[in-house]
């Protein structure tokens, strides 16, 4: 637009009708104009949205894209990101100029009888109706907004800070947030798209600016903070959020520059935004037909995109023709989407001639009855006990511990001189796996040594409850109060495994930092009788976060920095327990397991914290175990926690339960090796709103990561590409096809015995009590 033509739209500053009330003429955009410049400045916005998650991910991903191709490939899929955006932003456009229209509507109504007041009296009018509208609609379908209001205004006010009588009536406080978010984004209609004087125009750039902020900084969290949970409460609505805010810091900058309704109907800005229409159509084609051609990019599309991937997750919702929540088409992976019964979350049936799950093929094992425990070998029967006075157990589980953040697993900081120390007298095993990859599910696992379904059947007792019916005195000393860990209802199956302990930790202050936990723990095993042998558990909580930087180890401010800085703090208070346990005697009569129950993650994988895809960084965990009367030795073959449980029974000199999948560890001090055998790792199944669920496989040296929802295959070799850089499927095609139907022979075993591979059907909810 020419300067003369912009002049010629925009009148003397002060000298404007009131906002909203303009008639449609020459140089007043009609309602259908006003339309279409919404539909382009939302295709804008997809472009601009497209460019920014594009350059992003693959910056993130360069390590991981197999040369210039996969990043090709990847940004072509990425290119649906056009149609999230553009979706959102066009029906956030559509609805708004509808409602300025009858905004404008009902200022013409009301004429001159309130002078001044006509515009606001207008606006308040109409934004009452348009309220009552949306939440009629939003009562209609709860799901799309009021629950992911409602229920993050529950999260805050459970784990942030209390908000009072605004947690305590959710659905009031969602109503009056509609109410003034609706007259807020009326009055910013009028404002941008209404004739205004020339000040105006610094606003609206300044406007602009803050809405690209707005955009960056949803995107960065959406990005990398906790982006694989809470999908549909949190991340879902956060995406349509900073579409909308593109769509605005576009609108800002036409505002600032004319009118700009003129602006978007240019033919060079709709050319550019057809452009952007036809390749984000060209990018769906592209993954209708492609999706599987190259396994690498497939797994970094839909684990690693943040917006892209939700158009073919409802392309996949679309075409899912039995309803049985896979899709054959998008790289879905049902096997047959004309029958509900088969798709990668159904349970195996043996020896009737289909792939019941579509990986490992049909389980021609006819003996596998389903309900029945497992009963099978996995290792050496236990060693007898030692003699000794007393046998007793200490636990020893530090939160979210990774194995590699340790000098004795081989990390560059000295992080842990009093752990290196004491493992240096102990079993070191270099290769232990958590069996998920959140607390509940982790020690759960570990407690009834078992993996998948069997971690919940009760008909499998804990490795406490065993200690405790030979005599044992359990007790539990947690750095979080007992009410406060755990906490949420849907951690209501996992924190069963308590009820064999004592808690030591149910009033008082919320959480005990080492130095207390340390405190308390060296009170309570002084205080326990010599010849009444104990099961101790001490759960440390600091290297969890919120974390806090702890002036005496200072390794820097990023955020693997001030997890070194509590992994120290942690560590020099196990040096004053393990020094206790020594003056005391305790430690020749003790046997001690130094664990965590998962790991955390620094954004090597895209993703910060824990409870994500079973990488290494989420579920390798230190596994140190000091016997009494047994020298120090390390061994590199993998193990996992289940193995925990039935090294303290054979200790104990209790028989292990032959539903337990773990070994009694203490036979590699004398044979000096491990049996091979395949170590197993899930994601919590309590996490149900994620769109992942994975399962790994190690077979030493190569891991297999699947991932159920996305139909993804990673496969790594962990001795020569220890961070899982570089997925083999598609170099490596034999390799892909062993261990896939290695994880795939193991899944049908458990499937036809147990049910489900995972959470599909029966599993928790996440408001599971």
């Amino acid at each position: 637009m020419n300067s003369d033509t912009s002049a010629e739209m925009e009148p003397e500053f002060g000298n404007e009708p009131p906002a909203g009330l303009q008639a449609a003429g020459p140089d007043r955009p009609s309602t259908g104009e006003r339309l279409v410049a919404h539909l382009v400045l939302a295709l804008l916005a997809g472009g601009l949205v497209f460019g920014i998650e594009t350059v992003d991910r693959l910056r993130t991903l360069r390590v991981s894209l197999d040369g210039p191709d996969d990043g090709v490939r990847l940004a072509i899929l990425m290119g649906v990101t056009v149609i999230f955006v553009g979706v959102a932003a066009a029906a956030f456009g559509v609805c708004w100029t509808i409602a300025d229209a009858f905004r404008e509507s009902v200022g013409r109504r009301l004429g001159d009888r309130l002078g001044r007041w006509r515009g606001t009296a207008s606006l308040l009018l109409s934004a009452a109706l348009v309220s009552v509208v949306l939440r009629i609609l939003s009562g209609l379908v709860p799901w799309a907004l009021q629950y992911p209001v409602t229920r993050i205004l529950r999260r805050i006010d459970q784990r942030l800070f209390d908000i009072g009588i605004f947690a305590d009536y959710p659905r009031v406080t969602y109503t009056a947030m509609l109410i003034g978010v609706v007259v807020f984004l009326m009055a910013l209609h009028a404002w941008l798209f209404s004739p205004r004087g020339p000040a105006t125009r610094l606003a609206a750039g300044t406007f602009s600016i803050l809405c690209l902020a707005l955009l960056a900084a949803g995107y960065y969290g959406d990005s990398r903070v906790e982006f694989t949970r809470y999908e549909f409460m949190f991340h879902i609505p956060a995406e349509v959020i900073y579409s909308i805010a593109a769509m605005l810091a576009l609108a800002g900058i036409a505002r600032a520059i004319g009118v700009p309704e003129r602006i978007a109907l240019h033919k060079s800005v709709v050319a550019v935004a057809a452009a952007i229409a036809i390749a984000g159509a060209g990018s769906f084609v592209y993954g209708a037909v492609a999706m599987d051609s190259n396994q690498n990019v497939k797994a970094l599309f839909w684990y690693r995109t943040i917006i892209a991937r939700r158009v073919f997750q409802l392309a996949r919702y679309v075409t899912d023709r039995d309803g049985d929540g896979f899709s054959s088409r998008f790289g879905g992976g049902d096997p047959d989407d004309a029958n509900p019964s088969i798709h990668p979350m159904a349970a195996e049936v043996p020896g009737n001639g289909i792939d019941d799950n579509g990986i490992g093929g049909d389980l021609d094992d006819g003996s596998i009855q389903r309900g029945a425990l497992y009963d099978g070998f996995t290792g050496p029967p236990s060693l007898p006990v030692r003699a000794a006075s007393a046998s007793n157990v200490l636990i020893v589980s530090i939160d979210c511990l990774r194995a590699d953040h340790l000098e004795t697993y081989g990390y560059r900081r000295p992080t842990s001189p009093n752990i290196d120390a004491f493992a240096a007298e102990a079993l070191v095993f270099e290769r232990a796996s958590a069996q998920g990859t959140n607390t509940g599910h982790s020690f759960t696992s570990m407690f009834r040594s078992s993996y998948a379904d069997d971690i919940f059947d009760d008909r499998i007792p804990t490795f406490s409850s065993e200690l405790v019916r030979a005599g044992y005195r359990a007790r539990m000393l947690n750095a979080v109060r007992t009410d406060a860990w755990l906490n949420a209802q849907r951690w209501g199956k996992y924190k069963a495994l308590m009820l064999d302990f004592e808690t030591l930790h149910d009033e008082g202050e919320r959480f005990w930092n080492a130095q207390v936990l340390t405190d308390r723990a060296i009170e309570t095993i002084g205080a326990q009788p010599r010849s009444e042998p104990f099961l101790t558990w001490v759960h440390y909580f600091d290297c969890h976060r919120p974390r806090r930087r702890h002036a005496a180890y200072d390794f820097g401010r990023s955020a693997a920095g001030v997890f070194d800085s509590n992994v120290a703090y942690v560590d020099e208070h196990l040096g004053r327990l393990f020094s206790y346990l020594r003056e005391s005697g305790r430690l020749d009569e003790t046997i001690v397991f130094v664990i965590a129950d998962h790991g955390e993650a620094f954004m090597e994988h895209g993703a910060a914290d824990h409870s994500n895809k079973p990488y290494e960084n989420n579920t390798h965990v230190p596994l140190i175990v000091r016997i009494p009367g047994q020298s120090g030795a390390r061994f590199a073959t993998p193990v996992g926690l289940i193995d925990v449980g039935p090294t303290a029974l054979g200790f104990a000199g209790i028989p292990v339960p032959l539903s337990y999948r773990g070994i009694d560890l203490r036979l590699s001090a004398l044979s000096g090796e491990l049996p091979s055998r395949p170590i197993v790792s899930e994601t919590p199944r309590n996490l149900i709103e994620s769109s992942f669920y994975s399962w790994a496989l190690v077979d030493w040296p190569f891991k297999i990561v699947w991932d159920v929802r996305s139909n993804t295959t990673e496969i790594f070799d962990l001795r020569s590409d220890p961070g899982e850089m570089h997925n083999l499927v598609d170099r490596d095609p034999l390799l892909a096809q062993r261990m896939r139907r290695t994880l795939g022979e193991w899944l049908d075993r458990e499937t036809a015995r147990t049910g489900a591979v995972g959470p599909g059907d029966g599993g928790l909810s996440d408001d599971d009590q």
